[in-house]
């Protein structure tokens, strides 16, 4: 067996061994109910290749309303530079996050992070301002799903992976989101 088909028997390892299927559908459907009501925003989040997964997660489901014509308004909190550095150097990285959610007061809105260790205490900070604003929030995480994955208010999709590979992790999380944005997209094109 070659080194990269070893890669590939281990990322589908990840993939298919992870119970997160009804956890998914069910994102699936808030993401849906979201696009119907139009009354709130999701926002993402996540850290390194965790926050660029994010802010592609963030673009596609802002891309539903050009592929079906149903909106769903979504914002990377990590994407605005000035306002993450400012409140970084201000405060703390840890808290930067969380004070700039916390510009969006207006209840039912959802969060939606991504994190391969599930130990960052950024978007642990950040899980908790989001349940103290009444927002449901989910997470995409990896390794053993980490202190988030233990988080009561937070619907955790855990990919397992007892080798703790970052690339696999960040690898199912981008395949999970692509999954979501193409049935989110065949639901709402049946509406």
């Amino acid at each position: 067996m070659t080194a990269w088909e070893q890669y590939l028997k281990a990322n589908n390892s990840v993939i298919s061994e992870s119970q997160i299927s009804q956890k998914l559908f069910a994102l699936i459907s808030k993401l849906v109910t979201i696009a119907n009501e139009k009354s709130s925003l999701v926002f993402t989040a996540g850290n390194g290749g965790s926050a660029t997964t994010a802010d592609h997660f963030a673009a596609d489901l802002a891309l539903t309303n050009k592929r079906v014509g149903h909106q769903i308004p979504a914002i990377c909190l990590n994407s605005h530079l000035g306002l993450n550095s400012a409140l970084s150097n201000d405060l703390n990285y840890e808290d930067s996050l969380s004070e700039h959610l916390k510009n969006f007061k207006s209840g039912g809105h959802t969060l939606v992070v991504f994190s391969a260790s599930g130990n960052s205490q950024n978007l642990i900070n950040l899980l908790n301002t989001a349940s103290s604003m009444g927002m449901e929030s989910w997470a995409l995480l990896g390794f053993d799903g980490g202190k988030i994955a233990k988080m009561p208010q937070t619907h955790s999709l855990v990919f397992f992976d007892k080798f703790k590979n970052y690339g696999i992790a960040e690898n199912s999380h981008l395949l999970a989101s692509h999954f979501i944005i193409e049935q989110v997209n065949l639901n709402l094109g049946k509406t």
